[in-house]
């Protein structure tokens, strides 16, 4: 009998267990299908070798392949031993500003700090009119880009170490990002004594790599970054200070390693919207940082990090990595002893660079060319001009197998259109292919040729200002990715639909003088009940909000989400007139020392600027029947006031402006406080005076200095006497004195909850070696 129910207990097991997996499949299809909104992301992970894929510009929507070289590298062209062993080899390690997925690859500062250091080989003999840079230096140059998408400097160290041939790497550059910090906290374990390591494996676990492709994952993440549920416990000031330590001695030893290589280890730091180095007292002050922002401020006039990233992404873009080439090698240039070069030599090789993927028929893919004075007008032959494209843009391997595969998985269906050009869907229907069979050997180096594709959108904010009154997107042909394949009688092209929801194509191609289409029509890409379905969630975050209660009212009804860290801008009616304007956004820190303890940007308040129409990441609008919703990410700091309006188009005086603070604990909240309990006898005193006052506790301390906050706040009650007449600890509690409070008029304020169910409680502040002053209170 025991068998039996052990066997039946076995099959229920199993048959739970294939329940799950088959509703976990259904839902990972559902999001593929109806909601693909996580597809890029599953792009963007670390690649083998042999590994190409397509992804979408982040403002053109323009399609690119991200190939990665023998080397591991984020780069086309492959690297030979005999490379390696003749060259100069100069390394650079980073996260995702250093891979640059988001652009095509030879637009990276890598690639065109490759070209400035061996414009000699490609431009002809030294001291012409076809060489501007002149170096008759014989040396060949090889800048290998190790990049990797999400990842901090001890995972970028242990790929310098996975590196057979790092002794072959002369300069090895480190590229600092403001985030690294944060990043290198998550990969240390504390050992037996209480020091802190670095541990990683050297290699992703298949289960984590399993778990990366699910589209599932992401919304799990996404839903819990929108709960505001913080990604690991926020660090003390001494555990900052231990992790800022450790991370110092990575930095050290990695520079250990490369001197003892025969190599230089350079650091450099990049430039953000914000400052770019910790501002911690004596860290980091010995290293010699390559600082790009000084660079960047130093070349360009009102300098503005906004004007050089991109538009709908935080990251640098085509100009950026141009400017970050520039410094680079003005920065190798000075370390090396290099001949030094004008800048307008500079700029001609540059143009050299550029013109040669603008103009070459031989490059199909995104173009971009700077505007002087970054690029002055070089003559650049043909033959020149194939060189550049050709080295910078050799396939890496298994490309021509996996473009096959592609096309084999999307041809297999039914097309949606049929005409001169048989047009198909990609099962997730964010890539539409053009195929047309036969096809002339003139149509096969010019197949886009008057083709265009116009992009309904069923959401109207997807829309640009200027393409509201046409009601669609006009997208560039320049763009679209010409697929080359072994049928000589067959022209494929591919085109990418971008993330935003699309209800209907209308394409075709002109011909004839009179530019008529030769051919055109439509076809559907998501249907109406798609659209009705995320219409539903839209409006269902939109009432989510409007049941809230407003902090501002205004022609735009404003509501903090502070679990979300986020302002919600709620309008209705609304039309896209109303998305004209330009909205600006002034946000306080809840004290002085918040800016600097918790975003490392120094400063009393982060001011945003942005139009609707042009926006960023941290910006997400939504429209749908009527209804307008602007959400605006905050900064991850305790915010105390915020300031929000708007100015109409072409107008200086604001249309609306409103003002309000953030929570209890705000400025005006904590003056409140200080004027409720002045004048009184403390309840306890110490090192702050401590008041008992309406289930808070307020901890004052005047005149006050920034070093009285050096030390974290601890507050720990104890349980009621039990019979045995004794009393236990409940636990206890900790806080940082800018979550908490405010330094104002010489005076330190601050606020916390008194704990339910205690009997009594000490507190009082702590640091790394113990108490530094406590009091203990009664609460009968």
């Amino acid at each position: 009998m025991s068998r039996v129910r052990f066997a039946s207990r076995v099959g229920n097991c199993l048959l739970i267990a294939l329940s799950l997996t088959v509703a976990l499949g259904l839902c990972e299809a559902a999001l593929r299908l109806l909601h693909p909104r996580y597809e890029h992301l599953t792009a963007l992970l670390p690649e083998s070798p042999d590994t190409v894929k397509l992804v979408a510009h982040p403002d053109t929507h323009e399609p690119h392949s991200v190939v990665f070289n023998n080397l591991g590298g984020r780069q086309h062209r492959d690297f030979s031993d005999r490379d390696l062993v003749e060259g100069v080899n100069v390394a650079f390690f980073g996260d995702s500003f250093t891979a640059n997925r988001l652009m095509a690859a030879q637009y990276s500062f890598t690639e065109v700090l490759d070209f400035l250091l061996n414009a000699s080989g490609f431009l002809g003999a030294s001291s012409t009119a076809a060489d501007p840079l002149g170096n008759a230096d014989p040396t060949r140059w090889n800048v290998l880009n190790f990049g990797m998408e999400g990842t901090g400097p001890s995972e970028q160290y242990l790929k310098y170490r996975s590196l057979g041939f790092r002794h072959r790497l002369r300069h090895v550059f480190y590229m600092y990002m403001d985030n690294d910090i944060d990043d290198f906290r998550s990969a240390l374990a504390t050992t037996q004594d209480g020091a802190l390591a670095w541990q990683l494996p050297a290699q992703t676990s298949p289960w984590r790599r399993l778990l990366s492709r699910l589209h599932l994952a992401y919304l799990v993440l996404d839903v819990w970054h929108r709960l505001g549920l913080p990604a690991q416990p926020r660090p003390s000031y001494a555990e900052r200070m231990e992790v800022l330590t450790a991370f110092e001695a990575l930095l050290r030893q990695w520079q250990g390693e490369v001197e003892a290589n025969g190599g230089v280890f350079h650091v450099v730091a990049l430039p953000t919207a914000g400052d770019n180095w910790p501002r911690e007292p004596e860290t980091l002050a010995s290293w010699e940082v390559v600082d790009l922002r000084q660079c960047f401020a130093a070349v360009i006039p009102d300098f503005d990090y906004e004007d050089w990233r991109f538009a709908n992404d935080g990251h640098w873009n085509e100009a950026g990595n141009m400017v970050a080439a520039h410094c680079l090698y003005r920065h190798l240039e000075a370390e090396l002893g290099l001949a030094a070069q004008r800048d307008e030599e500079l700029a001609r090789a540059r143009h050299m660079y550029y013109r040669a993927f603008n103009e070459s028929a031989d490059w199909h893919g995104t173009r971009y060319m700077p505007a002087p004075p970054w690029t002055l007008d070089a003559p650049l032959s043909n033959a020149q001009a194939r060189r550049i494209v050709n080295h910078y843009q050799a396939s890496g391997k298994g490309m021509r197998e996996r473009v096959a595969r592609l096309l084999r998985e999307v041809l297999a269906g039914e097309p949606v259109l049929r005409s001169v050009w048989n047009v198909y869907l990609k099962a997730n229907r964010r890539f539409a292919v053009y195929v047309k069979k036969p096809c002339t050997e003139e149509e096969r180096l010019h197949p886009t040729s008057g083709l265009f594709v116009h992009q309904f959108f069923w959401n109207p904010a997807d829309l640009l200002a200027h393409e509201r009154e046409q009601g669609f997107r006009k997208m560039d042909p320049r763009g679209f990715w010409q697929v080359e394949t072994p049928d000589r009688d067959e022209c494929v092209v591919v085109v990418h639909l971008g993330q935003s929801l699309t209800r209907l194509v209308h394409t075709g191609q002109l011909g004839g003088e009179g530019r008529a289409p030769s051919w055109e029509g439509r076809f559907p890409v998501h249907d109406g009940e798609v659209w009705r379905q995320v219409a539903d969630g839209l409006m269902d975050e939109y009432e989510a909000f409007a049941r809230t209660r407003a902090a501002a009212r205004s022609t735009w009804n404003i509501h903090p989400s502070r679990a979300r860290q986020l302002l919600a801008f709620l309008k209705k009616p609304c039309d896209v007139n109303d998305t004209l304007g330009r909205f600006f956004l002034r946000v306080l820190p809840a004290s002085s020392e918040t800016l600097g303890d918790r975003a490392g940007r120094g400063g009393n308040a982060v001011d945003m600027t942005f139009r609707l129409e042009n926006i960023g990441s941290s910006v997400v609008v939504d429209m749908v029947d009527e209804r307008c919703l602007v959400s605006v990410l905050l900064p991850p700091w305790r915010i105390g006031e915020v300031s929000a309006g708007e100015h109409a188009p072409g107008a200086e005086t604001p249309r609306w402006q409103a003002r309000f603070h953030w929570d209890r604990y705000g400025l005006e909240a904590l003056r409140q406080a200080y004027r409720a309990v002045a004048g009184r006898p403390p309840t306890a005193s110490g090192r702050f005076d401590v008041y008992r006052q309406l289930g808070a506790l307020i901890y004052v301390r005047e005149p006050c200095a920034q070093a009285d906050l050096r030390h974290r706040f601890f507050l720990h009650p104890f349980a009621p006497a039990t019979s045995s007449g004794s009393d236990g600890a409940r636990g206890h509690w900790d806080f940082d004195f800018a979550d908490h409070g405010a330094l104002f008029d010489g005076r330190c304020v601050a606020i916390s909850p008194l704990p339910k169910r205690a009997s009594r409680l000490r507190t009082g502040q702590f640091s790394s070696v113990g108490e530094h002053w406590s009091v203990e209170l009664a609460l009968d």
